[in-house]
């Protein structure tokens, strides 16, 4: 039969299965889209079921289109009538259908997040509640995970939400809710938890589609939140023909409000669940596979898999550290010029990191170098909104005239000067096509002006004046951190809340540190030249539009790629695992896991590389090797070192060694932790247990483990004197 051609037996055992529930764990690169297409096929061709019994659910539109495209190669138009399709998209089919039993009509509008932003901000400007101290875009996001928490605006405000952003929301909430529904429209969210509220509300309707859909599919079941949880348990109903496909080693958007425990309670939430574990893998080589294995294999509670591949064990993993940031954009960049040089695609390389502020370094070596690339799923460093508003003072310092650049900078921060003062500005410089600089000193001149924009604008005036005055003594990058400081964009963007603030602060220190970095390179700096420098990145269009381009993108988009050659840039303590997961168990193994994901995107050749110094605001650091790289086996990598040795600061790394160098491997990661989750040890007293979680390093290593005569005990592991069995 066509439908399991090419199957392994696995994937067969998947396919073939009948009625009852089905967890299909399928590991990174495993086929689980062939498996769960060739499932469909298998359904309607030999189970006899109807297509318009079958509902098959992803995440995205792409994701889709490219099911329902490969269902219909096996199996030709017969799909018809298949619900294959986002979860917004079922949802929003099933609301056009019932949604008239929740007060709303049938012709009911989507509105999308820019235009769900601009409402927020109506509902907090008639309010009386301030932008400035409370961002509509945060507002907005707190309001997204209630919805996808199932809280509805009576629920949040009945819990008495303490004060600041949450107690805002509180009463933002329940407003914005009410003129959604007075336009007879939702938002994204609204699909969700509307769906799930008219199930619950309704037994007739629900019972409806729980006879309508004899098999339901979910793709991507580690990444659903409390409402697509909840849509899932509903429409399966008590038949529970219900196939859920997922990795939870691939769960890493807990800050979108996914779930890791649905998929790993499944087994309790469906008692009669058959499992079956896709590992083999399509994708990566077998020593890049046993690197990722190692390093997931330390998070506790996961679903035990192991993946492999008869592809051969390929080379070893890559693991290099550098001087800083530059060195290692330069390692990356010299190393793709070289392998396209020998042959190579560009489009065969990917580099990944953690944050985007990383990739300014990456981008101007590449830049330098001549290596094409593109920024997938972000903009470029400089076509950041905090960033081109930096940029714009220093343009209107450096030339006043530039009209363009004072409009985006005249009232950011905000300063009094609004709209219509800008309005009366346009009608004066109309005439005699003035720039607006001028214009400004025209309305001080204006007794129609009202005297607070007045004041607004002659201390901006003096304000720019004050910058004017320091570019005659101030290099570039002095004269932009005293633009920070005089203009208090630090403390603006602090109070407006926004979720992404302390992102928009490190870019902005980026900046300064690029501006610096050109003093160094520059016999004469100056403000002009830096300026004519950053328009031409800003203009080059290679990153957007060349075809066989070297990918740059952060872990989280990298999620269901793959490419020849990968590069994890900047594995280290701070950046990953990130500096946000320190205090929480629970992130410190989603930053692993996404360390996993990055890793087996590689399909032939996979480098880790890490600086040992990093500058960060403008300073310089020490950053301490990633914990990810200390877990990984000696016997997997190949370490190199390249040019600490003629830094100082090779001194604090003694383990380190030179390219060449006869010491093993593992001096260059330090001292390695003798527990590992799923071990066996012993202690002197309790007896013998399995260590479930270590946390820490060093001297601060505590292991948790689980005895059989006392339980789970959490212990220091230099004071308790363990023995591995």
């Amino acid at each position: 039969m066509k439908f399991l051609e090419g199957l392994n037996p696995q994937q067969k055992e998947a396919v073939i299965h009948g009625d009852g529930p089905l967890l299909i764990l399928a590991g990174a690169g495993s086929g689980k889209t062939k498996t769960i297409t060739h499932r469909i096929a298998y359904l309607i061709h030999k189970g006899g079921v109807k297509p318009s019994s079958i509902m098959a659910v992803t995440f995205t539109n792409k994701a889709a289109k490219e099911m329902r495209q490969r269902v219909e190669d096996l199996i030709g138009d017969t799909t018809r009538g298949m619900w294959i399709s986002t979860f917004h998209a079922a949802c929003a089919r099933i609301l056009r259908e019932h949604i008239g039993l929740l007060g709303y009509q049938k012709s009911f509008n989507i509105i999308d997040q820019s235009d769900s932003i601009n409402l927020i901000k109506a509902c907090m400007k008639d309010m009386g509640i301030s932008e400035r101290l409370y961002s509509p875009r945060s507002v907005a996001g707190r309001i997204s995970v209630l919805k996808g928490s199932i809280v509805t605006p009576e629920e949040y405000d009945g819990a008495g939400q303490g004060i600041g952003i949450d107690s805002k929301v509180a009463r933002i909430y329940p407003v914005y809710q009410d003129r959604l529904k007075a336009s007879n429209a939702l938002d994204f969210d609204d699909l969700l938890m509307l769906t799930v509220l008219l199930l619950r509300k309704n037994p007739d309707v629900l019972a409806k589609f729980n006879k309508t859909f004899r098999h339901i599919l979910i793709d991507e079941y580690q990444d659903t939140n409390p409402a697509q949880y909840e849509f899932v348990r509903l429409l399966s109903g008590n038949k529970c023909n219900l196939c859920v496909v997922g990795d939870d080693d691939q769960s890493i958007y807990r800050f979108r409000g996914a779930d890791l425990r649905n998929i790993l309670g499944f087994e309790k939430d469906y008692p009669k669940a058959k499992v079956i574990k896709l590992e083999q893998n399509y994708r990566s080589t077998q020593c890049i596979l046993d690197a990722a294995w190692s390093l997931v294999c330390n998070n506790p509670g996961r679903k035990p898999k192991k993946l492999w591949t008869d592809m051969g064990s390929g080379e070893k993993v890559n693991y290099i550290r550098v001087t800083d940031e530059e060195a290692e954009a330069m390692h990356i960049a010299s190393t793709i010029k070289k392998g396209a040089a020998e042959g190579d695609s560009y489009s065969g390389y990917a580099v990944l990191y953690r944050t985007n502020t990383q990739a300014r370094t990456i981008e101007e070596s590449f830049r330098r170098q001549g290596v094409p690339y593109r920024v997938v799923g972000g903009m470029k460093f400089y076509d950041r909104k905090e960033i081109k508003d930096i940029i714009c003072y220093l343009k209107v310092i450096s030339n006043p005239t530039d009209s363009v650049s004072l409009k985006r900078i005249i009232n950011t921060p905000p300063r009094g000067i609004g709209e219509a003062t800008l309005k009366k500005a346009n009608l004066i410089a109309q005439p005699d096509n003035l720039p607006l600089v001028d214009c400004l000193a025209k309305l001080l001149d204006d007794e129609g002006l009202a005297g607070g924009p007045k004041r607004s604008i002659k201390a901006f005036i003096e304000l720019m004046d004050g910058f004017q005055e320091a570019k005659k003594t101030l290099s570039p990058s002095e004269l932009a951190r005293k633009i920070i400081v005089d203009t208090k964009f630090f403390s603006y963007l602090k109070e407006s809340l926004d979720i992404e603030s302390d992102s928009k602060k490190d870019n902005i220190n980026e900046l300064i540190a690029s501006i610096a970095d050109y003093e160094q390179t520059e016999e004469s700096p100056r403000l002009e030249d830096y300026l004519t420098q950053v328009s031409l990145v800003a203009s080059w269009d290679a990153p957007g539009e060349a075809s066989d381009a070297v990918t740059l993108m952060t872990l989280h988009l990298s999620k269901g790629l793959e490419f020849p050659v990968v590069f994890i840039a900047g594995v280290e303590e701070g950046l990953i695992p990130h500096s946000h997961s320190q205090s929480s168990d629970e992130e410190l193994e989603e930053e692993r896991r996404l360390m996993y994901v990055g890793m087996t995107r590689a399909r032939r050749k996979l480098y880790l590389v890490n600086a040992a110094t990093r500058k960060l605001a403008g300073l310089t650091q020490a950053n301490r090797i990633s914990r990810f790289i200390e877990e990984l086996p000696d016997e997997l990598l190949v370490c190199r070192k390249i040019g600490l040795a003629k830094k100082p600061i090779a001194s604090a790394y003694p383990n380190m060694i030179q390219v060449g160098s006869n010491k093993a491997p593992s001096a260059m990661k330090g001292p390695r932790c003798a527990y590992k989750a799923g071990s066996t040890v012993c202690h002197p007293t309790w007896g013998s247990g399995v260590v479930e979680k270590t946390e820490g390093r060093g001297e601060a290593l505590k292991v948790t483990v689980q005895f059989k005569s006392v339980g789970k005990k959490k212990l220091m592991a230099k004071m308790a004197n363990l023995t591995t069995t």
